[in-house]
């Protein structure tokens, strides 16, 4: 049900900004273009990046640039890989996703594409008797990760063991007449805007035709291919990890 969910969203993201789904192709095209993504999103979106992002760096930030003053939860210090608002203004979306400045490119290319997420999934797609007017989230995700090997060191343990996490998340939505908005809990909308950062960045298609493509030159060993493939797609290879575990690439 979820997995249905997820692809639906992500095609009619694609439906929504008029470009096409990546495929299986013979030289298909490797980094999903996220700025041509923004660009062409109905309404309008904006990405910004923001040094040492936290609440209260968000709440300036949004009220420096579009005078908007935006309720924080009472830990305003709380550091964040990203943070969406999103609010209609009559049937027009308008959208600030803002993303911490400074890490790594592949931590801030997921941070958008798991804004973009809850932008689909839970602001835009839901019927508009649910739908919220004003929406407000913030999360960190920290990887916990163990220093890369040598180059030629073995693999062996890359595919066994699995990146632990720790996660914060804080989501607010409002109605029309500035009631709360009933949301899904908030664990299962962190769980669908990663599982929609995943699809969008690392689409199913494209990921079984390079596994299939690598193959004779270096086997199907998953923690090969997480090396590989992290690096086509410029995501983590904890990200890549799990795509290819969810897609039963590898072995």
């Amino acid at each position: 049900m979820l997995h249905a969910r997820i692809e639906a969203a992500v095609k009619q993201l694609y439906i929504l900004t008029g470009l096409e789904m990546p495929a299986a192709a013979p030289n298909p095209p490797f980094l999903v273009p996220l700025n041509q993504i923004i660009d062409a999103f109905p309404g309008a979106v904006t990405v910004s990046e923001v040094a040492d992002l936290t609440y209260a760096s968000a709440a300036q930030h949004l009220r420096d640039e579009i005078g908007h003053v935006v309720d924080v939860p009472d830990n305003p210090d709380q550091r964040l890989d990203g943070l969406l608002y999103a609010w209609f203004d009559g049937s027009i979306l308008y959208a600030y996703t803002l993303v911490c400045a400074g890490g790594l490119v592949e931590r801030r290319r997921f941070t958008v594409a798991h804004e973009l997420g809850h932008l689909m999934l839970h602001v835009l797609l839901p019927e508009e008797a649910s739908r919220p007017s004003v929406f407000v989230e913030g999360f960190i995700t920290d990887e916990k990760k163990t220093p890369d090997k040598e180059e030629n060191a073995p693999d062996e343990s890359e595919d066994e063991k699995e990146e632990s996490t720790e996660a914060f998340a804080h989501a607010d939505a409002f109605t029309e007449a500035g009631a709360p908005a009933l949301l899904p809990p908030l664990e299962v909308m962190e769980a669908e805007a990663d599982a929609f950062a995943a699809a969008l960045l690392m689409p199913a298609p494209v990921c079984h035709a390079l596994a299939k493509a690598n193959l004779s030159d270096f086997g199907d060993r998953r923690a090969i291919l997480i090396r590989r493939l992290s690096v086509d797609f410029l995501v983590s290879r904890t990200a890549m990890q799990r795509r290819l575990k969810y897609l039963k690439l590898g072995a």
